[in-house]
């Protein structure tokens, strides 16, 4: 594992082979999504996230599971409430609450959906083997850790302001 002590052997092109992989993973994702079952990878990862989180399933925690500010998620969410695949209700005990569940509709897309992902892991990580995937794995994950722990984390920003993200740099 690279330390701060080991900076000079880390690689910027590196980081920018990932975000470029990673943009061209999702393209690719949402070409076959729109193609299999006019949705976006996006839009079915909504789906998903609502089917595994128990009831009442709120918006904010949509948003705080994709990492994406609350507006973008409120987009995605409309539109699939304008599709009928999921439906909003006010909350009972606080009429500024909705909350989120899915319709038969979007029951149906999210099986297919599924498919449609499995399709996709086997199309892109076909490649690799057994050995090779589980290295990649634990790579992700220790990424994941390592920018989680770098940004300041406030799923209630305010007023657009994005947080303070703590860079190290002066």
């Amino acid at each position: 594992m690279a330390s701060n002590n080991n900076i000079k052997n880390i690689r910027p092109d590196v980081l920018n082979k990932l975000q470029i992989t990673s943009g061209l993973l999702s393209k690719y994702a949402d070409r076959v999504f729109n193609s299999e079952i006019s949705i976006s990878q996006s839009q079915f990862a909504v789906l998903l996230i609502i089917s595994s989180i128990e009831s009442p399933v709120k918006q904010g925690e949509i948003a705080v599971k994709l990492q994406r500010e609350s507006n973008s998620t409120s987009m995605m969410i409309e539109r699939l409430v304008k599709i009928g695949l999921i439906k909003r209700t006010r909350s009972d005990i606080d009429h500024r609450d909705n909350h989120l569940a899915l319709t038969q509709a979007g029951m149906d897309k999210l099986a297919r959906g599924k498919r449609v992902n499995e399709m996709l892991a086997r199309q892109i990580m076909g490649i690799f083997t057994d050995h090779e995937i589980g290295g990649i794995m634990d790579i992700l994950v220790r990424l994941e850790e390592q920018v989680t722990k770098r940004i300041d984390h406030n799923p209630h920003r305010t007023n657009g302001v994005s947080p303070k993200i703590n860079t190290g740099i002066s």
